[in-house]
């Protein structure tokens, strides 16, 4: 009873155990899937992942060269607004010194002139002289040609003389035809009416100075604001061609990446279709060497249980452990139950190619490596099968989310190169603006026609030598002191 007992509660002990062993054994299945599938998956993160570096790569090579071209552009566009900040900083210096000295004229004429003519009125002229002929061409001197006829000359004339000598001299010196006329009246009218012809040409040399003044600064005020407006659309047609060109190379690397895509479907899709066919080939195959393994694996089993019961009939065999002498087969170095180390030996993994256990000679132990031959190749085709479907559904799944993914990037890239048209095109009109602006304002430029008021400064510094002459010849009138 206490062994029967004791019996009882080993086999309750080992159930206990193997039930246990059982049940983490189905754990660590779980386990092991669960952890296989959680490889796939970062295994298709990982793809994505790559995918998107290597666009985002390309992206920022695209960049890289815009802000190359950006910071080219830029630093021309430097150059050039210093440029023309310094020309226009220069213009308006020469003009503000232009405006400056034109006034300083016109006080000089109001404080020399205006003052010391009503000292004109003690003079009194008798004499007359005949008046001599001028003429005189642009950019030649004056040749002057005097008759003269004989006449009577108070002693009070000389002073008149003197100053109509001095005038005739200023003249030919300045080159001034308006001097010379004044002096060859002079000649021949009394000393009031030279006087008067004194006075009249004091006024219209200052009144042509201040028509100077407001013509040149007429011309200033103009001429700036065109030159503005110029220097505005010029700027902006530069930037619209920058623009432009911009907007163009993005154009370009769009349709080349619609291209590279639209290429790439048609070989993911060929990839696939391949795949499925070498798979569906592949499982065939499978199928067929499985029910080939099962037909040789039934034979064999059937030739060795042939074979056992022959030799149990025939006594070879001894089944029990009699000291019977009756011969036994026995395999070459098999253990107590018949067993090769060929039969026993696991699989195993080796460097070398697998030649199988060449050492059982035995007609049953080779046939029962052939049957071990036989059920490990049944594993591994089982095995291999498995593997290959989930290869090729992992590949599939792959291959047709990246199929995706490429056609929705083609339809999102030919949306950006139609805003980019609609944005090249707009860019082109602004352009277009631009230019008209900028031809309109060089017409205007043009037809203001203040070519001439660039002579002005020599106009100006002709008309203070005269003033200067004609405040002498008074002077000399009136036997005035120089001061």
């Amino acid at each position: 009873a206490t062994f029967a007992t004791r019996v009882d509660e080993l086999v309750k002990h080992e159930l206990s155990v193997k039930h246990s062993y059982d049940t983490g054994f189905v754990d660590r299945q779980n386990v092991l899937q669960v952890s296989t599938g959680n490889i796939e998956d970062f295994k298709m993160l990982g793809s994505k992942k790559a995918s998107v570096k290597a666009a985002k790569e390309k992206q920022l090579a695209g960049e890289t060269r815009d802000k190359s071209m950006d910071e080219k552009f830029q630093l021309e566009l430097n150059t050039t607004c210093e440029n023309r900040a310094a020309e226009f900083q220069q213009r308006s210096a020469s003009q503000a010194a232009e405006i400056e000295a034109i006034h300083k004229a016109v006080e000089e004429i109001k404080k020399g002139v205006v003052p010391n003519y009503g000292e004109n009125t003690k003079l009194v002229l008798t004499s007359t002289r005949l008046v001599q002929k001028h003429t005189a061409s642009k950019g030649t001197p004056l040749k002057v040609l005097q008759f003269l006829q004989e006449a009577t000359e108070s002693n009070g004339d000389a002073s008149r003389h003197k100053a109509l000598d001095f005038l005739h001299s200023t003249a030919e010196k300045l080159n001034s035809a308006e001097l010379l006329l004044l002096s060859m009246k002079a000649r021949s009218d009394p000393f009031v009416r030279v006087r008067s012809l004194i006075k009249d040409l004091i006024d219209k040399l200052v009144a042509e100075a201040t028509e100077d003044q407001t013509k040149t600064s007429f011309c200033d005020t103009a001429t700036a604001a065109e030159q503005g407006t110029i220097q505005a659309a010029q700027a902006a047609i530069e930037s619209k061609n920058a623009d432009i060109a911009s907007t163009e190379v993005d154009i370009t690397t769009a349709k080349e990446r619609i291209q590279a895509l639209t290429a790439e479907i048609p070989q993911l899709q060929q990839a696939l279709q391949n795949a499925s066919l070498t798979r569906s080939q592949e499982h065939d195959a499978s199928a067929a060497s499985l029910i080939n393994i099962d037909q040789g694996i039934a034979s064999i089993t059937n030739a060795v249980s042939i074979l056992e019961a022959y030799y149990k009939a025939s006594g070879l065999v001894q089944v029990s452990g009699s000291s019977s002498s009756a011969a036994r087969y026995t395999p070459t170095n098999a253990d107590r139950e018949n067993k090769t180390v060929g039969d026993r030996a696991p699989e195993i993994t080796w460097d070398g190619e697998y030649t199988g256990a060449a050492e059982s000679t035995g007609v049953i132990g080779i046939l029962q490596i052939i049957l071990g031959d036989f059920e490990r190749t049944k594993q591994a085709t089982t095995d291999g099968e498995a593997s290959a479907a989930t290869s090729f559904s992992t590949f599939k799944t792959d291959t047709e989310t990246l199929i995706i993914e490429k056609t929705g990037l083609v339809a999102e890239t030919r949306d950006r190169v139609d805003e980019l048209m609609v944005t090249l095109s707009t860019l082109k009109e602004d352009r277009a603006t631009a230019d008209a602006t900028k031809t309109k304002a060089q017409e205007n430029l043009r037809l203001l026609d203040c070519g001439n008021e660039l002579n002005f400064g020599n106009r100006r510094a002709k008309r203070e030598q005269e003033i200067e002459g004609l405040k002498q010849a008074l002077r000399i009138l009136v036997a005035l002191p120089a001061n």
